[in-house]
């Protein structure tokens, strides 16, 4: 499990190290089925689905309607968790080097 934290958000989530075709297929869909919309959006609802064990102080649930956190914190919660998810997905890219 890849684990991300973040103390001065109070934010801790993991990510499946081998994580399906179809979860891959879904996170690449979404990013283009949601063209238009504001790019951390986009990222978000890709990796939203993907988050496991969720821990986050100002948005305890990260699966509530966006509109509804009304806290700074909690937009820099899903700004973070986006911005790992697009790292996240990008290793599952990376070919290993042979030793």
């Amino acid at each position: 499990m890849a684990h991300f934290d973040n103390e001065a958000l109070g934010l801790s989530f993991d990510l499946p190290d081998e994580p399906n075709a179809l979860e891959i297929i879904r996170y690449d869909s979404k990013r283009l089925e949601m063209y238009g919309e504001p790019a951390l959006v986009i990222l978000w609802e890709c990796i939203k689905p993907l988050i496991l064990n969720w821990d986050c102080e100002d948005l305890p649930d990260c699966n509530v309607n966006l509109q509804k956190a009304k806290s700074l914190k909690a937009a820099q919660a899903v700004e973070f968790a986006a911005m790992r998810g697009v790292d996240w997905r990008a290793s599952l890219d990376e070919v290993p080097k042979n030793s």
